[in-house]
């Protein structure tokens, strides 16, 4: 069981799965792990030591690197792995999520009349309302830091029934977020078309991936993100190893 270790950001960086790459920041990076199959993340969010892996991880080497971070004063208290582990230890307190993301521009499309780039603040408090009726649990809220645009779309009484945020996260990463279409506006295209507007947005915008994640149970939204074009998914678990105070 030979594995690397990494100490800083710029020498882990090349070994880094592209999801690791979009989610940890190098100032919050603290260790990294390489062995044959797997790779080991460990970042410092704030709120967790988190350890985030990927590839194709034996439950020993897990053990193994849980042990040397705790040897190096680093006690992981939240974990992001292949679901097959995950499984494997049977984790109480988790979550399944896919993260999804396209290399490649979309073909250029017509822009649907009721569809608009929004990049200043005139619709938040619009936006703010479809969210807290439809889909409070989303992360991304308006007056995000990191938002460089939402796309909104509109019924024929124009109001907002549709809507995405285009984001650039602190990593880098350009990403689509908050993803929600108004209950009565449903199943008729609307969360396809904010979703495939706002990535054609963010290609233009330089990006030379879009990422976006989503619970692995939304098979819906999963189906939905594969039709569009999301041609790459990492499926995870993430889990809380001590309960939080």
């Amino acid at each position: 069981m030979i594995m690397q270790r990494f100490d800083t950001w710029e020498d882990f960086k090349p070994h880094a799965h592209w999801h690791q790459e979009v989610m940890v920041m190098p100032h919050i990076f603290l260790k990294g792990w390489k062995s044959e199959n797997a790779i080991f993340c460990l970042a410092d969010t704030g709120e967790n030591l988190w350890l985030s892996i990927a590839g194709q991880v034996p439950v020993l080497e897990y053990a193994k690197v849980l042990t040397e971070a705790a040897t190096l004063g680093f006690v992981v208290t939240q974990v992001s792995m292949p679901v097959e582990i995950a499984t494997q230890l049977n984790f109480q307190d988790s979550r399944d999520v896919t993260w999804m993301r396209r290399t490649n521009p979309f073909p250029p499309k017509r822009v649907a009349s009721n569809v608009s780039v929004i990049t200043d603040d005139s619709c938040n408090s619009e936006i703010q309302r479809l969210l807290q009726l439809n889909a409070p649990d989303l992360s991304t809220w308006p007056g995000n830091n990191e938002i460089l645009f939402w796309v909104v779309a509109r019924n024929p009484q124009h109001e907002i029934v549709g809507a995405a945020a285009g984001v650039r996260w602190q990593t880098g990463a350009y990403v689509v977020s908050s993803v929600v279409v108004a209950d009565s506006a449903r199943r008729q295209g609307i969360g396809s078309l904010v979703t495939l507007s706002t990535a054609q947005e963010l290609f233009a915008r330089g990006a030379q991936s879009v990422n976006l994640g989503v619970r692995t149970t939304n098979r819906g939204a999963l189906a939905m993100y594969k039709a569009i074009g999301f041609d790459e998914q990492f499926d995870l678990t993430r889990a809380n190893l001590r309960p939080k105070d």
